[in-house]
């Protein structure tokens, strides 16, 4: 009998609880992030990625949109605390980093790049209080899911209604600002595995 494929999280899915740490270094269940409403995960590459810098901070514009209809936000990538946190600060984000630089619950999501296995693959997961995923949306390449379409999605569903159709896919080039910033990033990153 042959292994089921595993696939990334879909709609409808429930996942399993895992404990993760965050930017500072502080270790939650994933299930503690989502008492009390829902919870979007926002998976990223790292903060080398321009695309995913923007992307962050398109979500941080619209925090209060989101807190507004009782969703958190939280960010997940493969990056460890000491970035994260330098990452939060330079970008001003007011929500949560979690942090899997073991890539554990990436890999257990099926989120690992596979073209670049050091980084996850994008993406943005609504789960209810239970875990059980209400939307998933993977990013193709580096098109993605524009953070004002999630935002009606998610307003659907908390209504109790169903979203029309899946958050349209749309490629947008960071400005130059985000490009130095993963750009820096990257080079800091090898300079120090360089040295280790």
């Amino acid at each position: 009998m042959s292994a089921a494929v595993r696939t990334p999280p879909r709609d409808g899915d429930v996942l399993c609880d895992a404990v993760v740490m965050d930017s500072d270094g502080e270790f939650a269940t994933l299930s503690s992030h989502a008492q009390g409403g829902m919870l979007l995960v926002f998976v990223y590459r790292g903060s080398r990625c321009a695309f995913c810098l923007r992307r962050l901070a398109d979500y941080r514009d619209r925090i209060q949109a989101f807190e507004k209809i009782g969703v958190k936000i939280v960010a997940l990538s493969v990056d460890t605390p000491e970035v994260s946190t330098r990452m939060k600060e330079l970008v001003k984000l007011p929500f949560t980093l979690l942090c899997d630089p073991e890539r554990t619950l990436i890999s257990a999501w099926q989120l690992l790049n596979v073209r670049e296995p050091r980084t996850a693959s994008p993406a943005t997961l609504l789960l209810d209080a239970a875990l059980r995923v209400r939307f998933a949306t993977l990013d193709d390449g580096y098109a993605a899911a524009t953070v004002d379409d999630v935002l009606v999605h998610c307003k659907a569903l908390m209504r109790g209604q169903k979203p029309r159709a899946q958050p349209r896919r749309v490629f947008r080039i960071p400005g130059l600002m985000w490009w130095i910033r993963g750009a820096r990033d990257e080079w800091r990153l090898r300079t120090r595995s360089s040295r280790g």
